[in-house]
């Protein structure tokens, strides 16, 4: 009978918990006072090189959480979307991926 008490969940409550940030918040225990933050840094197009105006932003943003974290490459992981790989990320990122679009056309 305890099991069914602990299964039963409001309906707001059933809605939020597959949402990741509020299941994380809600279930796993953090430590109030993190040595360092860890951040993923995600971007829909490539950044380097910087040469349009949101990859000049994205790669400087990039850098200066990159300084901001802490120890060399500090806790930023980055991550495009779209592009080539970008090995001069990880010279300042402590991890980088790529996902390569293939330039498949839409699905019918």
């Amino acid at each position: 009978m305890a099991r069914r008490a602990l299964a039963r969940v409001s309906d707001s409550e059933a809605f939020l918990r597959p949402l990741g940030g509020y299941f994380r918040d809600r279930f796993d225990s953090m430590d109030p006072a993190p040595e360092r933050l860890r951040v993923l840094f995600v971007s829909p197009y490539p950044i380097c090189p910087p040469v349009h105006g949101g990859g000049v932003f994205m790669y400087q943003t990039l850098r200066e959480l990159a300084k901001t974290r802490g120890s060399a490459r500090g806790g930023v992981a980055g991550l495009c979307l779209a592009g080539r790989g970008q090995p001069e990320l990880r010279q300042f990122c402590a991890s980088a991926e790529w996902i390569v679009h293939r330039g498949e056309g839409p699905r019918a």
